[in-house]
């Protein structure tokens, strides 16, 4: 078909009006994508290489669907791609029955930006034993007799608010949340009085954020899940421990990433939260301000550290990766200045503004035979949990 058209474009290109010429080359142009290598990947072959993508980025699927029928047409007979996105992030919510139409029977993810969001609301509440993620604020979540059996991520936004229900400690429930791993939970558990939980039929949790303005519920959880959990954000409001009172010691065998916000009173002396030990810690995050003592000391491990306000650098050894804000910078590059031989395995410094600190940075390199590089990056200091909306709520 191809070559009898270009055969025949050739013959008649002397005689024809050149709209005519235009439209056989046009349809010719058109044959030839019949033949393009992509339409001989097998269906099966295209489905997989767009879950592997969509997952990644759920956003994608509007891309991969743009790009033509072939596809389009692989990808709505693909249900596990549908059931990547992020229902609740979308500007059009009529198109949310489709959606879950097509995604069946794979598990959903939602999120729920407010109460006032009463269609997505009622699908929680409905396709409970389909829902894979959900990020919501607390008041519109509601733990039912039915199980959360596909819930791997829940996300209660806000940082302050009560869930749904008279017993907060269904959260830490195992039989109602079987394969739950990421659980942030703002201020939730500041409202449980007593805190007895126990560490049969937990929750396989093993990133957990935290908000609390009483050391205690701190304490208390992590204790209790402080053998499963790999990612730890802690974000402290004001704590108090008192005076007399020795922290608890508390052992994380497996624990790979740390944050720590800690927000007090000017003049309110500082406490010290727990004292945890962290054999495998890869990655620590401190944000706090005018601090006579790091908020975590067992940081021997630490290769990537991210903090805000002033730190001891001391108790790294082996850090690698230092991220902060330009004004903090200035202070790691003092401390190298007064002290060379502090972080000896630091290779990168990384920040939004360079300018001045990569001239002190060289100088330094020069004089004592180091070889820190300086990148430019906005760092995300001083969040106690990521950005919800650029998660990747499939992970786990």
């Amino acid at each position: 078909m191809i070559r009898e058209l270009e055969l025949r474009l050739e013959r008649v290109k002397g005689d024809l009006d050149r709209s005519v010429i235009d439209e056989l080359e046009s349809e010719l142009e058109h044959r030839k994508a019949w033949i393009a290598p992509v339409h001989r990947i097998p269906v099966e072959l295209l489905s997989m290489i767009f879950v592997e993508a969509i997952f990644i980025d759920w956003r994608l699927l509007f891309v991969i669907g743009a790009v033509c029928r072939f596809w389009r047409q692989s990808l709505l007979g693909t249900p596990q791609a549908w059931s990547f996105m992020l229902l609740g992030l979308m500007r059009d919510v009529s198109c949310i029955p489709s959606i879950l139409s097509r995604s069946a029977p794979y598990p959903i993810n939602i999120s729920i930006l407010s109460k006032a969001d009463t269609y997505l609301v009622s699908l929680l509440e409905t396709h409970v034993e389909r829902v894979r993620c959900i990020i919501t604020p607390p008041e519109t979540f509601k733990i039912t007799r039915q199980s959360f059996l596909h819930l791997t991520t829940l996300v209660l936004r806000s940082s302050s608010g009560a869930i749904s229900t008279r017993n907060t400690r269904l959260l830490l429930d195992g039989r109602r949340f079987p394969q739950l791993r990421r659980l942030h939970c703002g201020f939730v558990f500041d409202s449980v009085q007593g805190l007895i939980w126990h560490k049969n039929n937990l929750p396989p949790i093993e990133e957990l954020g935290l908000c609390t303005s009483r050391q205690h519920v701190a304490t208390h959880v992590c204790q209790i899940l402080a053998g499963q959990l790999r990612v730890l954000y802690l974000y402290f409001q004001q704590p108090y421990i008192a005076s007399g009172d020795e922290p608890t010691k508390i052992e994380f065998p497996i624990l790979t990433s740390l944050t720590i916000r800690y927000m007090r009173h000017r003049g309110q002396p500082q406490t010290q939260l727990f004292h945890g030990h962290t054999p495998m810690l890869y990655s620590y995050t401190q944000s706090a301000e005018s601090l006579e003592n790091n908020l975590h000391q067992d940081t021997g491990t630490v290769q990537r550290l991210t903090y805000l306000g002033v730190i001891d650098f001391r108790p790294f050894p082996r850090v690698r990766i230092v991220i902060s804000e330009a004004n903090d910078i200035v202070h790691l590059v003092d401390t190298l200045e007064k002290e060379p031989h502090v972080l000896p395995d630091l290779e990168r410094v990384v920040c939004e503004r360079i300018s001045g600190i990569r001239a002190r940075l060289t100088a330094f390199n020069q004089s004592y035979g180091r070889n820190i590089r300086v990148l430019r990056e906005k760092p995300t200091v001083g969040l106690a949990a990521p950005l919800y909306t650029k998660w990747n709520p499939n992970a786990f």
